[in-house]
């Protein structure tokens, strides 16, 4: 039988009631025969090209989430920050899903926090080593617990490089507002192992292993040459932007986010990187096609996209098929559901599915990855 990560604290010591984890006493890979089961059935039309899911050792599948947006409740004389059950927070200081750094920042944090009817915390937001507290007020509390050689060295200790104070009075179901942004503390962005760098709310994958896989695998299919067209839709801090760049020389990003925007323009210098939604910049996008196609280049148009859980926008999806029509797509998934709908929409357009290939990006939860493969 192989052994838990001895760091890791077993699931037995875990709260009662605690909504985290799905399947909490399967090992890893009755887990990931689980998920696999459902995945049969919300792909069932394409039951012949989904293999099967990859997933890491049992050893591995404990402290790897260095990425998490909890609930805050002061509570008998103290925080307690977790996951929401009804109307209480459990507190989760230990979870043995987290890495250790996030378990020292918790403590760190909830050890020299302001009392709570002086401090109006809702939502404790951590990223690598950056901390967000999200307060339900307009006014920025004094940072007097927070000026202190104790609390500088607590926090350094803890692996915590940045600490923002988002000020939001209408937090609720939605956690960041545009504004009311404050660096209390250190840095205002950290840098991955990979080099990248990256802000509090930028999307990251928490499964850093089995995502290279998957990129690599991407990477693998599209077969890239100098003298293609790359389009990466949704494409976040610019990890994949940076891998196309090295190979093609010309490549175009598309991202909301400006916060990732800023990052992906830092990690991914030689792409050209449009802000928006990827249905309101097609415009741009279909001018950059036109102009590639008029340089005289040989090469192929290829997609890459890693969209939300709502999946590919209806207009960008329809726009791919019947206006760009690419001679490769791969779409890296993290919602089966829509995924169904995307990939019924792409075939309609003439493009088939090849290989859908699903990772564990989440051991122990019920989210899972699939990236599909079409041409």
């Amino acid at each position: 039988m192989t052994k838990k990560n001895p760091g890791m604290q077993p699931r037995t010591a875990c709260p009662e009631n605690c909504p985290g984890c799905l399947h909490p006493h399967m090992d890893a890979e009755r887990h990931a025969a689980k998920k696999f089961e459902w995945l049969e059935k919300q792909l069932h039309p394409w039951k012949d090209r989904l293999e099967y899911i990859r997933f890491l050792p049992e050893a591995l599948s404990w402290g790897y989430r260095d990425k998490v947006c909890l609930g805050a409740q002061w509570k008998s004389g103290r925080w307690n920050i977790g996951l929401r059950h009804g109307d209480n927070i459990i507190d989760i200081p230990d979870c043995p899903i987290h890495t250790p750094r996030i378990r020292n920042s918790l403590k760190t944090i909830t050890n020299i926090l302001p009392r709570g009817y002086d401090f109006p915390l809702v939502y404790y937001v951590q990223s690598g080593a950056l901390v967000t507290l999200v307060l339900k007020t307009r006014a920025l509390p004094d940072p007097c617990w927070l000026n202190s050689l104790e609390s500088d060295r607590c926090l350094t200790k803890a692996g915590i490089e940045g600490l923002w104070l988002h000020l939001h009075p209408c937090a609720g179901k939605k956690v960041f507002a545009k504004h009311g942004w404050h660096l209390a503390w250190g840095r205002p962005y950290g840098i991955t192992s990979s080099g990248r760098i990256y802000g509090p709310t930028t999307f990251r994958q928490v499964m850093a292993g089995l995502h290279y896989r998957a990129v690599r695998r991407a990477w693998d299919f599209l077969a890239l040459s100098e003298d293609d067209l790359v389009f990466d839709l949704y494409s976040g801090i610019g990890e994949t932007l940076a891998l196309w760049t090295k190979h093609c020389a010309t490549v175009f990003g598309v991202e909301l986010s400006g916060e990732a925007v800023f990052c992906a323009k830092q990690n991914a210098p030689q792409a050209e990187i449009f802000r928006g939604s990827c249905t309101h910049r097609i415009p741009q996008l279909i001018d950059a096609a036109e102009k590639w196609k008029s340089s005289g280049k040989s090469g192929n148009i290829l997609v890459y996209a890693n969209p939300p859980r709502t999946g590919l926008e209806p207009e960008t999806a329809d726009w791919i098929v019947n206006g760009l029509n690419p001679a490769k797509i791969v779409c890296l998934s993290c919602n089966p559901k829509t995924l169904f709908y995307d990939l019924k929409r792409l075939e309609k357009g003439g493009l088939g599915v090849i290989r859908l290939i699903p990772y564990d990006f989440f051991p122990h939860t019920h989210h899972v990855e699939i990236l599909a493969l079409l041409g």
